[in-house]
């Protein structure tokens, strides 16, 4: 009985020094996950684990890291068996993906995607010794993301400005080193269209510049149709990660006009010289082009419409006589290219009015420069005629003034 007794001790006993063993690598091995990361521009990319083991003992672990997708699938895994040493101490795996291989989507989603490492016993798998699961956006430092400011508009023969700023999507800090590569497709007439590249390294700062030379001729003007436009493409490289931006590119295509005529007032019965210089978005001469002059009434009326050439210098001029029964009040030129929209064309303001010459003149002197609320105004008003004497007998009549234009 005494011997049954003292082999079910010892089995016991055998059982519970492996028990607390076990638990006492279970409870002291963890990852630390702050300083866990997976280097992505590598291939295969590499995982560094953070491994704490504070039991005392070595252990031999089976470690399984696996890439998950944001449906929760596994793209990639490894396992192997590490012996885990006493202390702090960094596991590196090879995880076999290929950022280059991946697909477009996959790549554009790499943000949401998600690290899963598990260790266990070697001689017993199902017991987990820790485990955990980790958002790649906050251990793989090689993630960017790229942003793009641009100019608002381009003309042919100008030079277009692209700053892009490549970060980290998550820390913000800069990414240096990416290969930003730019693209800009323009629309012509009959469907043609223009690429134009540029290329440079983002700095310590993260940012580059890039800048585009549009041909002298492009868009040929005037246009036969009106282009919408065009794009502009940025792919930032580097390693397998690559990050995308698209934006809009506003083409300028309007003439710059400038308007004058002889003199600002004008009566009825006199003759109007309308001159206007036209250029193209470049600032050159537009010369030989059918322009446009159109003069409305106050009531916005067309009285006069003339289409004239431009001379080499591009200048077009023309000249319209007044009626005599013409209505009093400020009139309106436009000028623009024949055949655009109204909304390209630009205007110039003259009036029309009767004058005569005064024969006599008024001063006004206030008793002070400005005044509060409650105060009044005392205003001494002087009427003089032109030959020197004063207007005796002479009505004075105030008006307050709302607005002054």
């Amino acid at each position: 009985m005494s011997r049954r007794w003292l082999l079910s001790l010892l089995c016991l006993s055998v059982l519970f020094l492996s028990m607390v063993q076990l638990t006492r690598a279970r409870g002291e091995l963890r990852v630390n996950e702050a300083l866990t990361r997976i280097l992505l521009q590598k291939e295969p990319a590499e995982v560094i684990l953070a491994v704490e083991n504070s039991s005392g003992q070595i252990v031999n672990a089976r470690v399984e890291v696996e890439l998950l997708d944001p449906a929760n699938r596994a793209i990639s895994q490894i396992s192997g068996v590490r012996a885990v040493g006493i202390g702090s101490q960094l596991l590196k795996l090879s995880l076999p993906v290929s950022l280059s291989s991946l697909k477009e989507r996959d790549r554009r989603e790499l943000l949401w995607h998600r690290l899963r490492y598990r260790l266990s016993e070697d001689t017993a798998p199902a017991v987990t010794l820790t485990e955990g699961i980790l958002s790649l956006s906050e251990i793989a430092p090689d993630l960017f993301e790229i942003r793009v400011a641009t100019s608002e508009v381009v003309r042919e023969g100008g030079h277009y400005h692209a700053r892009v700023q490549a970060y980290h999507p998550t820390t913000r800090q800069p990414a240096a080193d990416v290969q930003i590569d730019g693209e800009i497709t323009l629309e012509d007439d009959d469907d043609k269209n223009v690429k134009l590249h540029a290329s440079k390294i983002t700095d310590d700062k993260g940012s580059a510049a890039l800048d585009f030379v549009l041909p002298q001729r492009f868009p040929e003007y005037p246009h036969s149709t009106r282009p919408a436009g065009g794009e502009i493409r940025i792919i930032g490289r580097r390693g397998g990660i690559v990050a995308e931006a698209v934006g809009n590119v506003v083409v300028n295509q309007f003439a710059r006009i400038l308007i004058n005529s002889d003199k600002p007032l004008y009566q009825p019965g006199q003759v109007m010289h309308v001159r206007a210089l036209v250029f193209t978005p470049s600032r050159r001469a537009l010369a030989n082009q059918n322009i446009l002059v159109r003069i409305c009434d106050p009531e916005e009326t067309t009285l006069f419409r003339s289409v004239v050439k431009s001379s080499r210098f591009g200048v077009a001029n023309t000249d319209w006589l007044i009626p005599e029964n013409a209505r009093l009040g400020d009139y309106r030129i436009w000028v623009g290219v024949d055949g655009e929209e109204e909304s390209a064309r630009v205007a110039y303001d003259v009036r029309v009015s009767r004058y005569d010459l005064p024969n006599f003149s008024v001063s006004v002197q206030p008793d002070r420069e400005y005044y509060l609320p409650v105060q009044n105004a005392e205003v001494k008003v002087r009427a003089d005629y032109l030959f020197g004497k004063p207007v005796v007998r002479g009505h004075v009549r105030v008006v307050r003034e709302i607005e002054r234009e």
